[in-house]
């Protein structure tokens, strides 16, 4: 049996000694794509076709550690830590479907944590009231959802106010793909809709001739760029749809009264819910403090009691020995 293998594996490197780096992301590319999303497949030619092209016209038995680490340091020059990891991503992905005994050794740059300063949800809010985009803003804004999802909602996903997620569409090439899965195993999760989501939902159901039709008629990028112009002429912080995603989701004025389970069940252990846990035990705390006049009342009120309770029962103790000792003598 391992004879048969190494016959394989020979077999194998010997077809792929003419192949390119290239080829094989080529050859890797073309294997996925049936299995793996458009946006991911427009995403892999475009690495292919633009980032480290220094190594694509390399055969891959001349392909070693040293080269591919240059091709990183110069890259790094001009795209971001995150851009080349995905391009190296791809690359040792191909190299180790098409020569398994090769293994890539290489230093990466180091990964960029940013914080973005976005506005408060008030303000998005006020900015989209009212507006053909509402819905779509609210839907990312209240329950956390990827512009994939929010468009991917039928009138048959909801059930009384639960609304599920287990679609998607995305736009690939200027065409709509439909993709009866998420993004990842536990995208696919449900909702608690808030009234004026429900409100509005029902506002477009006036106008639908079944229940398997769309929610939202609008495309991605109709929305992403209808919303960025709503911003801009309510002179709210420039973001992008994506991150409405992202904007704290326990401000007093509008989800005190929700459970964190409730608000984005998506989020579950990212840094965003650690700050919604920190957040909701801040808010608990300021209505301790609100009470806390009342609260002391009631325990200066239970100490009192207490205390006369025990004066009461020293007084009881001490006239029934008098009255005994009274009626012995």
């Amino acid at each position: 049996m391992q004879l048969e293998e190494l016959i394989k594996e020979a077999k194998k490197e010997s077809e792929n000694s003419e192949m390119t780096v290239g080829q094989a992301i080529d050859s890797y590319i073309n294997a996925k794509e049936n299995v793996l999303s458009p946006v991911t497949i427009r995403c892999y030619r475009k690495y292919r076709e633009k980032w480290l092209q220094g190594l694509m016209d390399i055969p891959l038995p001349e392909l070693n550690n040293i080269l591919v680490q240059n091709e990183i340091n110069k890259e790094s020059q001009h795209l971001s830590p995150k851009s080349l990891r995905n391009a190296y991503g791809l690359l040792s992905a191909a190299i180790r479907m098409q020569t398994p005994s090769f293994t890539l050794n290489v230093t990466l740059p180091s990964r960029e944590q940013k914080f973005k300063d976005l506005p408060e949800p008030k303000e998005v809010i006020q900015a989209i009231q009212g507006t053909d985009i509402e819905l779509p803003c609210l839907l990312a804004l209240w329950l956390s959802l990827r512009m994939s999802e929010v468009c991917g909602i039928k009138y048959s996903d909801i059930s009384g106010n639960i609304l599920t997620i287990q679609r998607t569409i995305v736009t690939f090439d200027g065409h709509h793909v439909e993709k009866n899965q998420t993004k990842t195993y536990s995208s696919t999760r449900q909702h608690v809709l808030p009234d004026r989501i429900m409100e509005l939902i029902n506002q477009c159901k006036e106008t639908a001739d079944s229940d398997d039709d769309y929610i939202i008629t609008l495309c991605g990028q109709t929305i992403s760029k209808k919303f960025i112009r709503l911003l801009e002429k309510n002179h709210v912080k420039r973001m992008t749809f994506h991150e409405l995603r992202h904007i704290k989701q326990t401000k007093r004025t509008y989800f005190k009264s929700t459970k964190i389970s409730q608000i984005s069940p998506c989020i579950k252990n990212s840094p965003v819910s650690v700050e919604m846990k920190q957040e909701s035990f801040n808010f608990d705390c300021t209505d301790f403090q609100d009470n806390f006049l009342l609260i002391k009342l009631i325990l200066i009120m239970k100490i009192i009691i207490y205390i006369s309770a025990n004066f009461f029962i020293i007084f009881i103790d001490k006239e029934v020995s008098a009255t005994t000792f009274s009626h012995n003598n």
